[in-house]
């Protein structure tokens, strides 16, 4: 089983719930055992280029 790379994790670990941390991690693995491109990268809470904060 692929894992995804460790500061990868670490900086997920700082803006997720345990809980969405799980769901997140799944879906990874999911898409890569599918042969898809793995899901994107969780975005919220990380520091942003842009100013516009409200999504």
């Amino acid at each position: 089983m692929q894992h995804p790379p460790q500061e990868l994790i670490r900086r997920l670990e700082r803006v997720l719930t345990p809980k969405e941390m799980e769901a997140w991690l799944e879906g990874w693995q999911q898409s890569l055992a599918a042969g898809a491109e793995p899901p994107p990268i969780p975005t919220w809470g990380l520091p942003s280029p842009s100013p516009n904060r409200n999504i």
